[in-house]
């Protein structure tokens, strides 16, 4: 699941989809779906831990608690679609001002 390899991402994240379907999900994947979920919203594998972290919440009280508890406390993130001509100047402005100001902070082009 910590692989470079975005191959064997795929199929860790699908692994751990089947046994979720099943009704096998193990709390101790909870810290490793958080990271996946972080990510960009765009990125497909985000969106694979996104899901298999609400279906194994919703089969289970004890994995919904413990996804509440990792999430409690966080910020929240911040997305911002540019739709003018001149966004590279506008994200860089952006970037530096969530970097100081709010974090995670993400921009999308």
């Amino acid at each position: 699941m910590v692989s470079t390899n975005e191959k064997e991402k795929d199929l860790g994240l699908k692994m751990v989809d089947v046994v979720t379907k099943k009704g096998e999900f193990s709390t101790e994947l909870i810290p490793v779906m958080m990271q996946y979920a972080s990510g960009p919203r765009n990125d497909p594998n985000t969106q694979a831990a996104l899901n298999i972290l609400n279906n194994a919440a919703t089969q289970s009280p004890k994995v919904s608690a413990e996804v509440a508890s990792y999430t409690k406390g966080l910020p929240p993130t911040v997305y911002i679609q540019i739709a003018t001509n001149n966004r590279g100047v506008m994200r860089r402005s952006l970037n530096l001002r969530c970097v100081r100001r709010i974090s995670p902070c993400q921009i999308l082009s």
